[in-house]
């Protein structure tokens, strides 16, 4: 490896990398490490944007937000449904057909073309716990599941989720106006409704205390060997149950 053979070219792939190890250190020394990390949710509308630049196209700041909210940082799927959204909209102003006002990409285009099921399922699911619907609950996480979502990510979403409502729940207590509230909590405007109405269906006590379950939940599937989707299952029957314990939630927010 010292002294490689300058008519080969080497390329070797892994899924982790430890920049302990003797290979990697001989193979820095020797030639190229490239790490190909997701980009994280945060930095994908800067991705999402200059594809629609370099397309010919404009997007609103809320359609860009929705298809991320749906999507998620997925390159290859936004890529994809980016493409769905250009055909429909004809050329870009900048073609020589001219395109004109079609090159404005709106979030009621992204509407009528990217099917919604990250953030539907989601409000779906936590909407069925608030409404203490154990079974539907539990039909939307095998849903889930069966669209090719790990564990690991439901937990998140649902801890995301809870830790909204709960933030919506808030500001709306401490007399912030409907407008303010997105920003404060940090989501999208699109999406203040859809928190209302979540929020409406817990007092400020049972919300702390369903996120709390929903943060040992979590603890729990990343450092427990019991069944991932078991530990879901027992944190859906626990919000369900309507049983709330007001000595751990006495914390401010």
């Amino acid at each position: 490896c010292s002294n490689p053979s300058p008519t080969t070219t080497l390329i070797l792939t892994g899924h982790k990398i430890d920049a302990r190890d003797k290979l990697h250190n001989t193979v820095s020394k020797n030639g190229v490490v490239v790490q190909f990390k997701p980009l994280y949710e945060k930095d994908t509308a800067g991705w999402v944007m200059r594809i629609v630049k370099e397309a010919g196209y404009r997007i609103d700041n809320d359609a860009k937000d929705y298809l991320i909210s749906i999507v998620g940082n997925n390159l290859q799927r936004l890529k994809n449904e980016l493409e769905k959204v250009f055909t429909y909209k004809g050329p870009p102003p900048s073609h020589p057909s001219k395109g004109g006002e079609r090159g404005g990409i709106k979030t009621d285009d992204i509407k009528l073309l990217v099917e919604d099921t990250k953030i539907e399922s989601i409000f779906a699911f936590t909407d069925s716990i608030g409404s203490k619907d154990i079974n539907k609950a539990l039909r939307l996480l095998e849903k889930m599941i069966g669209q090719g979502e790990m564990p690991e990510k439901i937990i998140s979403m649902i801890t995301r989720q809870f830790r909204l409502i709960l933030l919506t729940k808030v500001y709306r207590e401490r007399g912030a106006a409907s407008s303010e509230i997105p920003a404060k909590a940090g989501f999208a405007p699109f999406l203040l409704e859809g928190y209302l109405k979540q929020a409406a269906k817990y007092n400020l006590i049972e919300l702390k205390d369903s996120f709390y379950k929903v943060q040992m939940a979590d603890v729990k599937i990343k450092s427990s060997d019991i069944s991932k989707r078991m530990i879901i299952e027992k944190l859906i029957f626990e919000l369900c149950s309507g049983s709330f314990y007001t000595n751990r939630v006495n914390q401010p927010v």
